[in-house]
């Protein structure tokens, strides 16, 4: 953890100043001084990467709504050249409602994703959501920030026009069922 000077609890500490401790430290990293575990704050926020990704499995979802797995798509963004053969983009969609990941059973399931009606609606430019989430020890804490648009985050009305073209090929069209 990143904080060095531990804090140490007295029968003088008050429940208060070990929160006050707790919330001083939590975004670096730190050792809660009422049950010794840890605690970490991460804040993380819609990117254009992250709209890309989604526009990605928008247009694929036009032809199927199965669930896709990250490495069949590929982009064709005029925007960046992005490799989606990374989870991270997709994983963090699901905390905005915007992507749902295919449920646990037989056979693999990890790197499947299907955008849901809010994730096609958030496409459409026709939804905003918060841009940023708040992660506590890997729980989403609560959603902040101002509201976004898919066309803020991809370059503005111009960007989200060329995002709107069909940039999705699939590698096999139907994917998995």
């Amino acid at each position: 953890m990143a904080n060095k000077k531990p804090f140490r609890l007295t029968q003088k500490t008050t429940v208060i100043q070990a929160r006050q401790h707790l919330a001083d430290n939590a975004v670096k990293g730190v050792i809660c001084p009422c049950c010794d575990r840890p605690v970490k704050i991460n804040t993380l926020t819609l990117n254009a990467t992250n709209a890309i990704c989604l526009m990605v499995l928008y247009h694929a979802s036009k032809k199927s709504h199965d669930y896709f797995h990250i490495t069949d798509l590929e982009s064709k963004s005029h925007l960046m050249a992005i490799k989606m053969n990374g989870g991270g983009d997709f994983s963090r969609m699901r905390h905005w409602g915007l992507i749902e990941e295919m449920p646990k059973g037989e056979g693999r399931t990890s790197g499947f994703w299907r955008i849901t009606e809010r994730g096609k609606e958030f496409c459409e430019n026709k939804l905003s959501v918060l841009k940023s989430i708040v992660m506590v020890n890997s729980t989403l804490g609560g959603l902040v920030g101002d509201p976004v648009k898919i066309e803020d985050l991809v370059g503005g009305s111009d960007g989200y026009k060329k995002m709107m073209k069909d940039t999705t090929i699939t590698k096999r069209q139907k994917i998995h069922a």
